[in-house]
């Protein structure tokens, strides 16, 4: 039996372009595709509730500064913003390619049951 696996390459750079590969090896049993599928949501799901998380400490922390501080800070959560976003469309990326992969396998399996439904059939009117 083989099995289905699936690895990612993630390159963060502070304000570069983030890079996602999955790659992806087909398998025989859809529901290890299916439970593959399910831990990358599971992942990215704890990865989001991470960066709310921190995104809700540093919103609080808008109010603690005052003067030249408070205008960094603002700054530095701005920016926060915005590699938070990144972070989440990445994080949306990765799990739509997954589910890409699943539907490619799904698809590949209905084709080869097509095609040896197909072989079997005429096999089975020789006689």
């Amino acid at each position: 039996m083989q099995r289905w696996v699936m690895w990612c390459h993630i390159t963060w750079r502070s304000s570069e372009y983030t890079e996602i590969e999955v790659h992806t090896m087909v398998a025989t049993d859809a529901v290890a595709v299916q439970n593959a599928k399910d831990e990358v949501a599971t992942v990215v799901d704890r990865i989001q509730t991470i960066l709310a998380a921190v995104q809700d400490l540093v919103q609080e922390g808008r109010t603690g500064f005052k003067g030249a501080a408070a205008a960094a800070y603002e700054k530095a959560a701005n920016e926060w913003d915005q590699e938070g976003l990144r972070l989440k469309g990445v994080l949306m990326k990765l799990e739509a390619q997954v589910g890409e992969g699943q539907t490619q396998y799904n698809n590949m399996e209905l084709e080869n049951e097509e095609g040896f439904a197909a072989v079997t059939g005429g096999l089975t009117n020789l006689a």
